[in-house]
């Protein structure tokens, strides 16, 4: 049984995110709001889904807690400590405690690089493996963790298919054994048939590992299945935030029960959401 330590991992405070609007003719320096005075809590080991249409802010807000856009306003807290405030080689050491996993699995793998330098990469960079013997051990179990055949580590990504190559990036996220994993619509690029797939490895590492995790995706019915709780993101705003258990029965926010009706899930959950597993079929 999976379980969710009331400590916080994450504190999202206040935050704020403007984009230029990008208009060439413009006079006005006019900027477009993404995110919207946004705060959230992780606890420990918890799964958090946000969910909403393209362009409600939910990449940005990922990328703002991993460090890669800085909010205008806001503050960013990990564990204690404020990410927007750390710099160098402590955040960098904050940085092997929380890892992403991006949407396209074409673009995030370097395509020169076989599965086991791949996998591998994360714990040469944190000195947390040395020498090859100890390096090939590690990469064979972080496979079998993400349901790869170790004997394929000598492969490049090229060789794999989109849901295939999805797992090597968990993996990767993996290999630094981090306390928080941000998922932004890591199904979304692949087909329907292999989703699940690919989900089911996420909601293992939850249940096993003790992984916290916060998943970023529109379908609201997918996310109710992997996460504990969800925060329904609109127009750069947190408009509802549910227990995954209670829906649909107590969404309440009309915009949620809109992306209810209007996104029905192909996925089946063998399991109820909040059940043992959780697994989809």
């Amino acid at each position: 049984m999976r379980l969710v330590d009331d400590r916080p991992i994450l504190e999202v405070r206040g935050v704020s995110l403007a984009y230029s609007s990008g208009k060439l003719f413009s006079r006005r320096n006019e900027r477009a709001l993404a995110v919207d005075d946004v705060s959230l809590v992780i606890r420990r080991g918890e799964a958090l889904g946000i969910v909403g249409e393209s362009g409600s802010g939910k990449s940005s807000l990922a990328k703002i807690i991993t460090g890669l856009v800085p909010p205008d306003t806001g503050s960013v807290i990990f564990d204690g400590t404020d990410l927007l405030r750390t710099k160098g080689a402590a955040r960098r050491k904050l940085g092997r405690r929380l890892q992403m996993v991006f949407q396209d699995p074409y673009s995030s793998l370097n395509p020169t690089m076989t599965l086991q330098q791949l996998v591998t990469e994360p714990l040469v960079i944190h000195g947390l493996a040395h020498g090859a013997e100890e390096l090939e051990r590690r990469c064979v179990e972080i496979l079998e963790q993400v349901s790869i055949d170790p004997g394929w580590r000598r492969r490049y990504p090229g060789a794999l298919s989109g849901g295939q190559r999805q797992r090597i990036a968990i993996a990767r996220a993996l290999a630094s054994s981090p306390d928080l994993i941000v998922c932004d619509e890591p199904v979304s690029a692949l087909d329907a048939s292999i989703r699940a797939q690919v989900l089911n490895v996420l909601v293992d590492l939850q249940r096993d590992h003790g992984v916290g995790t916060l998943f970023i995706a529109h379908d609201l019915a997918i996310v109710r299945h992997v996460c504990d709780r969800v925060a329904v993101m609109h127009k750069g705003r947190i408009v509802e935030v549910v227990a995954a258990a209670d829906i649909p029965d107590k969404v309440q926010h009309p915009y949620t029960k809109a992306l209810l009706a209007a996104n029905p899930s192909p996925l089946r959950a063998a399991d109820p959401p909040g059940g043992e597993g959780r697994r989809l079929s």
